[in-house]
């Protein structure tokens, strides 16, 4: 380690400036779409990659979407309100959760889930990301 000057230096010493990974995203850039099929909700996909898919939901009536799998895993972070989440079993009614604002959760792959909102604890809206396939038909086989 002596010697070596981790501050300045490195590979990059001459090449100029890195090329951006990020980039802002404005309320313009959000591609809307409708998704479910008895039970619709609207769902704002702000990114998308062969390796994540990046999305909102505001949730702008009382009721739930269709329950979905999704090919990747599920990580999501409510932004404002109360999100809820049900995990339906095929033995009974399954377990219902409350992830109120700024609180997250995670799906792991195949996990079936259903979003929903009740009058009193509304939710309006929240971020998710789901690495891999967006769809579960997409999902690759192992």
């Amino acid at each position: 380690m002596s010697g070596m000057n981790c501050l300045s230096g490195g590979p990059r010493t001459g090449m100029g400036p890195r090329p951006a990974t990020f980039r802002r995203v404005c309320p313009g850039d959000i591609l809307w779409r409708i998704e479910g099929g008895e039970e619709q909700i609207p769902v704002g996909v702000l990114m998308s990659t062969s390796k994540l898919t990046v999305a909102v939901w505001t949730c702008f009536l009382v009721g739930a979407g269709d329950s979905r799998v999704h090919g990747g895993d599920v990580a999501g972070f409510v932004l404002e309100g109360t999100l809820g989440l049900h995990l339906p079993s095929e033995a009974g009614h399954g377990r219902w959760f409350e992830v109120e604002r700024e609180d997250g959760f995670y799906l792991p792959v195949g996990e079936r889930h259903q979003f929903y909102q009740h009058e009193q604890q509304s939710c309006s809206g929240f971020v998710f990301g789901v690495g891999g396939a967006y769809s579960s038909s997409e999902r690759a086989t192992p």
